[in-house]
Formats: structure tokens, C-alpha cells, sequence
């Protein structure tokens, strides 16, 4: 019985596999008919340009995390910057990153509501390999008027793009992506960092809690739930860790996305949920004596604010081939990595559910890092 459902999933994942690649070669065909008059430029005219669109259809708040630190360099010299987005990331651009503008993308992918809006930007960025979506991304190119389109490792679409970048990044971290295209453009970004920033509301927000909740004491955030069943920890997991934190710590503890209402009722101690709104729970970070997550959008707000940190990561492949752990790793010394250790290599990547509290504990007492 379980081979013969094992045998109907690989199936299943074949025919998904064989549709998309289908797909993308009908609606990349169709593309390039209606392209094909397409005014070409001269690289020379690059340095001319003053405008600049970064798709990011299907990205998250991590993405878009790590890409603020673009944005702030590209402003910097004068370009005017513009992000495509699906509606979903909207919000962060009312606080958190700035751009000088955003267009929304809807997810269910309307090819002539893109062509009705008349876009214009000199440069196209795709900063994507490509993917099951790369057909979105091509049709987004194709419907928005530009001057030059930039992208990445494009082989079966490469007509699409005036400037392909053919890179070998198995081992480095997303920004070195961003650095690059920066340097296409004659911007050497020797220090790379993220741009995050906070209304005086939120400060204000955050300093009351911090002197009011939490009387001005020192505080650790335990963020052990992610996107996805597969990069979040297990109740029993989230129990022991809780469990030993205590036992090793007087420092409040305040937990993130746990909803679980028996553990809520057994650890009267500890904060669940302060926040409603999630740029209050990156901007608490920046305060936090430590912070242990599973989820690297709060991996990379960390970042910003060089928080200490223990990020759990599950070996999972972006695109099905880049390693996460790197890919979109922490990416500053003030961090500690630690990994699930089945090592499946697949674009899900081992099952936190399995990980146990025990590498946490471990992690902790040898870095001493509740001591400061």
C-alpha cells in the first residue's frame, strides 16, 4: 500500500513537472510573436537611464527584506526605483521600505490588465531564475514598455532579455545577485545592507511596551513558526524549548505565531502574540537580547538591526538548486546557524516537524548566548 501511493505521488510530481514546462513554452512562444518588433538598444545608452522596475511577483517579506538594500543603493544615485509586486507585500512599502513607487501584480496573472495600464520603465530588473513562473515574468516584460530588460540565468527565454546574466551562485548569498546587477550599472556596493525603516507611531509603540510590559527588563524572541508546516517547529519542540529557556534565563520570553491554546494556558510566563501587526514584531527585534527563529523574514529584519541570533534553516532548495542555507542564510557574523539534519535536497527541504530541541539547547550552552 505505501509504495503503491509513493508511486502515485512521483507520478503525480512527473505530470506537474511535464504541465509546467508545457506551459511555460506555449505562453513564452506566444510572447515572442508579440515581441518580436521590439526596439532594440544600444548597451551604451545604459548609463543613460533614470528609471528602474524590479519584478518581484511571488516574492515574500524576506525577499523583499534582503532587496531594500538595492533599493537604497540604486536611489542613491538618483535612479527613481519601482517595485512589482503582488497585492499581498503592498503593506510594506506604507513602512518599512522605501521606494519611489510600487505597481501591483495581480497573482491571478492578467496579461491585458498589465498592457491597459501603459508602464514605462528604462530598465526592466528579473532578478528570478528560471521557474515554473518564469511565463509570468515573461509576460510581465512583454507588457510593459521598457527599454532594457535585465535577467539571470535565462537559457530558453533569453531573447527576452537585452542584458543575461549567466552566474554561478551555488554557494552565495541572494545580495551578491543584487550586488551584480548594481555593478552592471557601474555601482560598486562594497558593504550591502538592508533599508528598513519606522514611522515615529511604532517607535513610540514599541518603547511603550518595552517600559510598560516588559518594565524596561532585558527580553528574548522565539519565533518558531514559518510560512510553511514543513520550516516550523513542532508543539513538542516549541514545549521543551520554552521549557529550557525558562530554566536557563530570567529574561522575559516572548513567542511569536503560536496559537496553540494549551501552551498559551501552561506557560502563564512568557508573551504570546504582543503584536497584531507584523512591522511591530520586526521593529520589537532591534531591542531583543536574543532572537531564535525559523522564519527568515524575521532572520533578515535581524539582520538590520545586527541582533544576536539562532536561526534554524531545513536544507531546502531554492529553484531546486540553490541551498537555502546560503541562498538566503543570515549573512552576518552576529548570527548562528544551525540546520535539520536529513539532508533530503528537495525544494521543501527537511521536515521541521522532526527537528529536535535538543540541537537548540545544545546551540545555546555553547555559545553562551543568553549571557550578555
Amino acid at each position: 500500500m505505501t509504495s503503491t501511493i509513493t508511486f502515485i505521488k512521483k507520478l503525480n510530481r512527473k505530470r506537474i513537472y511535464i504541465t509546467r514546462k508545457v506551459k511555460n513554452y506555449f505562453y513564452i512562444t506566444y510572447y515572442k510573436i508579440l515581441s518580436k518588433n521590439k526596439r532594440s538598444y544600444p548597451i551604451e545608452e545604459l548609463s543613460k537611464c533614470t528609471t528602474i522596475a524590479i519584478l518581484l511577483p511571488h516574492k515574500g517579506i524576506g525577499d523583499l527584506i534582503v532587496t531594500s538594500g538595492l533599493i537604497k543603493e540604486l536611489r542613491q544615485k538618483s535612479y527613481k526605483v519601482y517595485c512589482l509586486i503582488n497585492p499581498n507585500l503592498q503593506f510594506l512599502f506604507d513602512e518599512l521600505i522605501t521606494a519611489d513607487g510600487i505597481e501591483i501584480l495581480d497573482k491571478k496573472y492578467n496579461f491585458r490588465q498589465i498592457v491597459s495600464k501603459h508602464l514605462y520603465f528604462d530598465i526592466i530588473m528579473d532578478p528570478a531564475d528560471p521557474d515554473k513562473n518564469l511565463y509570468q515574468r515573461i509576460g510581465y516584460i512583454t507588457a510593459i514598455k521598457h527599454k532594457y530588460a535585465i535577467g539571470f540565468n535565462q537559457n530558453i527565454a533569453s531573447s527576452f532579455f537585452d542584458i543575461n546574466e549567466i552566474r554561478n551562485e551555488l554557494h552565495t548569498h541572494y545580495s551578491d545577485r543584487l550586488r551584480y546587477f548594481a555593478k552592471t550599472l557601474n555601482i560598486n556596493i562594497n558593504n550591502f545592507k538592508y533599508d528598513l525603516y519606522f514611522s515615529n507611531s511604532t517607535i513610540n509603540k514599541i518603547k511603550l511596551f518595552i517600559n510598560n510590559k516588559l518594565n524596561n527588563k532585558k527580553f528574548i524572541v522565539f519565533n518558531p513558526v514559518a510560512s510553511d508546516r514543513n520550516r516550523s517547529l513542532s508543539l513538542l519542540t516549541i514545549r521543551e524549548t520554552l521549557l529550557f529557556l525558562q530554566e536557563q534565563t530570567n529574561k522575559i520570553i516572548i513567542t511569536y505565531n503560536v496559537n496553540d491554546t494549551n501552551l498559551i494556558k501552561d506557560f502563564p510566563e512568557i508573551i504570546f502574540n504582543p503584536f497584531s501587526s507584523l512591522i511591530d514584531c520586526i521593529a520589537l527585534l532591534k531591542h531583543a537580547s536574543l532572537v531564535i527563529s525559523t522564519d527568515t523574514c524575521f532572520v533578515h529584519a535581524a539582520n538590520f538591526f545586527n541582533s544576536k541570533m539562532i536561526c534554524i534553516y531545513n536544507n531546502r532548495l531554492d529553484c531546486n538548486k540553490y541551498c537555502n542555507n546560503d541562498y538566503w542564510g543570515p549573512n552576518y557574523k552576529n548570527a548562528i546557524q544551525i540546520f535539520s539534519k536529513e539532508n533530503l535536497h528537495t525544494e521543501t527541504g527537511d521536515n521541521l516537524q522532526m527537528f529536535p530541541s535538543s540541537i537548540i539547547k545544545n546551540t545555546i550552552i555553547e555559545y553562551k548566548v543568553l549571557e550578555d
